[in-house]
């Protein structure tokens, strides 16, 4: 009996321990994330986020305000949608998704712009010309040859990194 007293005190410490341990977090979910509920992304991210977080802004983009305004500036009057009866339209600020990749020395490679901003980007990849080149059976991006990373024997191919929007294959990360 004395030993089961023992092992629930020290359990108790134990518990204690880790409780008085954590982390005391000052901020649980960023303010313009709380927000998400009542406000669209693209609306968040035009207003709420550049304002209060330009940081996020530009991470989340990876675009400053001023090269996003740019090419939008560029194909504003090509992807402008009109005013109808049946609905309003969306600006073109909100209606453009871009899908671009730039090599190690973040020159663009590929730019695929003014997708509907309707449409996912996962549903703008499968649909881009990137997307069947990188599917097709000849080697039309021309990938180098798999190589052996430094001090490794074992090939592995050379891989172009996205975010969790991109399905994994051969050539995707």
């Amino acid at each position: 009996m004395a030993a089961i007293a023992v092992n629930v005190a020290l359990l108790g410490v134990i518990v204690k321990r880790r409780i008085d341990g954590r982390r005391k977090r000052k901020v649980w979910i960023k303010n313009w994330l709380q927000r998400r509920p009542n406000n669209n992304v693209l609306h968040m991210l035009s207003k709420e986020l550049l304002e209060e977080d330009p940081m996020s802004y530009r991470n989340f983009l990876r675009l400053t305000n001023s090269q996003f305004l740019y090419i939008l500036s560029l194909v504003t009057k090509d992807i402008a949608k009109q005013e109808t009866f049946m609905r309003d339209s969306i600006s073109a600020q909100n209606s453009i998704l871009l899908l671009a990749m730039c090599d190690a020395r973040y020159k663009f490679t590929y730019i695929n712009v003014g997708a509907n901003g309707r449409v996912s980007d996962a549903g703008v990849f499968q649909q881009s010309s990137l997307c069947r080149a990188m599917q097709a059976v000849h080697n039309s991006l021309n990938f180098p040859k798999p190589q052996p990373l430094p001090g490794q024997n074992s090939e592995v191919p050379y891989v172009i990194i996205g975010d969790d929007a991109f399905p994994l294959g051969k050539h995707l990360l």
